[in-house]
């Protein structure tokens, strides 16, 4: 194994920070280069020789590792073998509040897209994600505490930064480069065709049913 003896090679310091960046990887699944906290991080990833030991180590688990450095992105994916993936790992399972409230982000940043690629972040008001959970008929479904839980939720994967109080009107929603590999077109669709049937639903069902009802995204 080659990058075994890459490994090795690293001097102490570096081998401990290897550590603390994989540690980092499994708990958020992307590293972003534009997160202050994280650039440090980001570029060591990025660096050729510690990128193949990050592949090697991580390929054992399951993962590929996978940089673009246009966005600024480190993240991880299923581990593929040819066009068949392999391995089913690193799966975040979502409640339908939480597949609703993604959706709306996703299409929020998605509109900047059109143009290409972005290779900044996107800040918007939380006022305009209202609009869009509004144009889907869920308006006042999500209270203002477990809208911060499920915000929480995603800049934990650092796929947005929350600025300000959630329950502020001038809080603005900061998302990172990394919304552009948490879910394809296919995704959005396939979003979108069971959640919209499940919220048409919520009527007829109690909330504890729809609590207990989970849907299953996996960002990588």
């Amino acid at each position: 194994m080659e990058w075994v003896e890459r490994y090795e090679s690293l001097p102490l310091s570096q081998k401990e920070f290897f550590r603390r960046v994989c540690r980092k990887l499994l708990k958020s699944t992307f590293i972003v280069r534009e997160k202050s906290e994280l650039r440090e991080d980001y570029n060591f990833i990025r660096r050729e020789h510690n990128r193949e030991i990050f592949s090697g180590y991580f390929q054992i688990m399951g993962y590929d590792l996978v940089v673009d450095e246009t966005a600024g992105v480190a993240m991880l994916r299923n581990y593929r073998i040819g066009d068949d993936e392999s391995v089913q790992a690193n799966r975040l399972r979502l409640r339908l509040n939480e597949s609703v409230v993604l959706c709306c982000l996703w299409f929020l940043y998605a509109e900047k897209m059109i143009s290409g690629s972005l290779t900044s972040s996107v800040v918007v008001e939380k006022a305009q994600l209202d609009m869009q959970l509004n144009r889907l008929g869920y308006a006042n479904r999500i209270d203002k505490e477990s809208m911060g839980n499920i915000l929480k939720l995603f800049a934990g994967y650092n796929l947005i930064e929350v600025l300000g109080k959630v329950d502020d009107y001038e809080c603005k929603i900061r998302m990172f480069t990394s919304m552009q590999f948490c879910m394809s077109d296919d995704d959005f669709k396939r979003f979108v065709d069971v959640t919209i049937p499940k919220m048409k639903a919520r009527s007829r069902v109690s909330d504890d049913e729809i609590e207990e009802n989970n849907d299953e995204y996996a960002f990588s």
